[in-house]
């Protein structure tokens, strides 16, 4: 059963825990943003990669940030796991 957050992204799609996020507008600023929504201390967050990548991993309230992100996959995805799990 996955959890779902009470959240919709900017496309109205609902957003469940182990969503991949993706912020569209992101790449038109010469970055990339992705995130996997996760359930830390009784919230869902929104665990990005930190740069450079040896930093870990940062985290932000879901409620607060989701209006500039859509659902583009889940942890499911293999394909997309690189995109935010640091390499080893």
């Amino acid at each position: 059963m996955k959890n779902y957050t009470g959240s919709r992204d900017k496309n109205g799609i609902k957003v469940y825990k182990g969503d991949i996020l993706q912020d569209k507008k992101a790449p038109t600023k010469g970055i990339d943003e992705f995130g996997e929504v996760v359930l830390k201390d009784g919230k869902f967050m929104l665990k990005m990669p930190a740069f450079p990548a040896s930093l870990g991993f940062n985290y932000f309230d879901l409620e607060n940030c989701i209006d500039d992100f859509e659902v583009i996959g889940n942890i499911g995805n293999a394909e997309l796991l690189f995109l935010i799990r640091p390499a080893i």
